[in-house]
């Protein structure tokens, strides 16, 4: 765990290790997101880890492995769940979050 004043690192913990106002979703509810990192937003999602590994650092590994948010979105379902710890339920939950985004950026009254 990282020192008093310090932020961890996804790999470093599980969010069951943090007080409840650290945890992405509850900071998500009482901040908004834009006081997320990309990473936490990722984990809110996904919503749970897979095996021994966090949601944070499975977020974390997602977004590496696609390099950044435009390679994530440009994945295909089949692309998401080849990465292990996605399997089709992660993988629909980021895609509908994708064309969600979509839709409110493109919305006109």
């Amino acid at each position: 765990m990282p020192e008093k004043g310090e932020r961890a690192t996804p790999s470093q913990l599980y969010l069951r290790d943090l007080p409840a106002s650290e945890r992405p979703r509850e900071r998500l509810q009482f901040y908004g997101g834009a006081a997320l990192s990309t990473i936490e937003l990722l984990a809110v999602i996904l919503g749970s880890g897979h095996g021994d590994e966090s949601v944070l650092r499975l977020a974390e590994r997602l977004l590496v492995g696609f390099g950044d948010m435009p390679g994530l979105a440009r994945a295909t379902m089949t692309e998401l769940t080849a990465v292990k710890g996605i399997g089709e339920v992660k993988a629909a939950r980021l895609k509908a979050a994708q064309e969600l985004g979509r839709r409110f950026y493109s919305f006109t009254p």
